[in-house]
């Protein structure tokens, strides 16, 4: 029966070079704060980008910051995939599942990712498609949605305990994976 296999993006297909707990957490503690909000900056880029997108435009900040980021990694090459990760989505999809990426990062990067590595997929969510980002559940139950998966035929599938709170918050099987070290027969649960 096939299966809905929803991937991270960052540190568990590939690798950006950002420098996500110093210069971008930074930057959005900054704007945030001459918005009149202080955030905890000893907090995670995480919690620090979920407390900021409170509302709609102060979302809409962070996730400019950090299509910035994402932006300039993309255009100067600075990202690795990982070896296998191609290989993965292929063999997955040639054997009937689906395959989809939730990532907190944001859909162009996302997208300019995927092509960059020939990945592909018949989903993709990133921070500015949703409302909530991840460890909500908001992205994985809008793939499973739009696939038509029920919670029991999808698993997801990261390096974070963002990915497995995510996972959880959906009550769908969660595989954690150490970046760079996905493999098939631990995805299919061989």
């Amino acid at each position: 029966m096939p299966k809905l296999f929803v991937f991270d993006l960052d540190d568990t297909l590939i690798h950006l070079w950002i420098d996500w707990n110093g210069a971008v957490k930074r930057e959005i503690l900054e704007c945030m704060e001459k918005d009149g909000l202080k955030l905890d900056p000893s907090e995670d880029i995480v919690l620090v980008s979920e407390n900021a997108s409170n509302t709609a435009e102060r979302k809409k900040a962070v996730d400019g910051i950090f299509w910035k980021y994402e932006g300039a990694c993309l255009g100067n090459g600075e990202f690795s995939i990982y070896a296998q990760a191609s290989g993965i989505l292929r063999e997955l999809r040639k054997r009937g599942h689906k395959v989809a990426i939730a990532s907190n990062n944001t859909l162009q990067l996302i997208q300019g990712a995927l092509e960059a590595a020939g990945i592909e997929v018949d989903a993709v969510r990133g921070r500015d498609t949703v409302k909530k980002a991840k460890p909500h559940p908001d992205m994985l139950f809008s793939i499973m949605d739009e696939l038509r998966f029920s919670r029991d035929d999808t698993i997801m599938v990261g390096d974070s305990c963002t990915d497995e709170g995510a996972g959880k918050a959906a009550e769908v099987r969660t595989i954690i994976v150490k970046p760079g070290e996905i493999d098939l027969k631990k995805v299919l649960g061989i």
